[in-house]
């Protein structure tokens, strides 16, 4: 009973750590993972707040372009992999080889999408100044590692509970 209570709490836990993950700030909520409410707002928010020059602002704009299809199939790949877990989890009351194999699958996708999206990361800060690509990553360290929305368990518990702030 332990182990599937584990299982169920890992689902539930990966499937709002990927949701956190997709979200990228200045996000539509009502649009869906990855889709920004004005681009452009971001982008220029961006420029401003990390000095960009023009050259380096369209280095950066490329390079958001670039990385915006693979979010986007990503958590195409992700919702669709939570939705069959779902299935999984209300159909069994015992975890099945397949349900097992699910939650494998969506974990790997969790780690393509936060290795994508530090990649990306990385490749912007390179197109800033020194100081400002570290402080870009600093930024963005939470959104890597989900910290934004995991608050450490008490003394003595055996799980973490996600704080209802974004």
């Amino acid at each position: 009973m332990k182990r599937l209570l584990l299982l169920l709490g890992l689902a539930l836990l990966l499937g709002a750590a990927t949701y956190y993950l997709c979200r990228r700030p200045f996000v539509d909520h009502a649009a869906g993972c990855g889709m920004a409410m004005d681009q452009r707002v971001e982008m220029k928010w961006l420029r401003a707040e990390f000095h960009l020059d023009a050259a380096q602002y369209a280095r950066v704009v490329t390079l958001h372009e670039k990385y915006q299809p693979v979010c986007d199939n990503l958590c195409i790949q992700i919702a669709a992999k939570n939705e069959e877990i779902s299935k999984l989890i209300r159909a069994n009351r015992v975890v099945t080889p397949e349900l097992s194999q699910a939650l494998n699958e969506a974990a790997a996708l969790k780690v393509s999408c936060q290795s994508n999206m530090l990649e990306h990361i990385y490749a912007v800060s390179r197109e800033m100044a020194t100081g400002d690509g570290q402080r870009y990553v600093e930024m963005m360290l939470p959104v890597i590692t989900d910290t934004r929305t995991v608050t450490p368990p008490p003394s003595g518990s055996a799980h973490c509970e996600k704080s209802h702030h974004p």
